[in-house]
């Protein structure tokens, strides 16, 4: 399954016939861009919106199998972070390298009876 697969194997321009697989790869390697824009921003700003150590917690996250992206949600804080999984079968190995961050998940799910991967 999708959730399975190791990060390394969504990194890596889509070929013409890869449907969701391309579509899935085009939204995370989006995101790891914004992720560096918001950086970048907040370096100009002077104030972090993502800092060093939300950096560290959000690439461990992304390395993560069955994790589709992470980040923060808003404007820094060093408070919250979140990570979006392809399947419910990643919460525990995303949780689990929370722990060393002192972090905890909190499972959100959302469903639809149309969408599957």
């Amino acid at each position: 399954a999708l959730a399975a697969r190791p990060p390394a194997e969504l990194v890596g321009p889509p070929g013409p016939d890869d449907g969701v697989l391309g579509a899935i790869w085009a939204l995370r390697s989006t995101f790891v861009e914004v992720r560096a824009c918001l950086r970048r921003l907040g370096e100009l700003a002077g104030t972090p919106i993502e800092p060093p150590e939300q950096t560290a917690l959000l690439d461990a996250t992304m390395a993560v199998p069955g994790v589709l992206f992470a980040g923060v949600p808003g404007a820094g804080g060093y408070d919250a972070a979140f990570a979006v999984l392809l399947h419910p079968s990643a919460a525990g190995a995303c949780a689990a390298a929370w722990i060393p961050y002192g972090a905890r998940l909190l499972p959100v799910a959302a469903s639809a009876p149309h969408f599957a991967v």
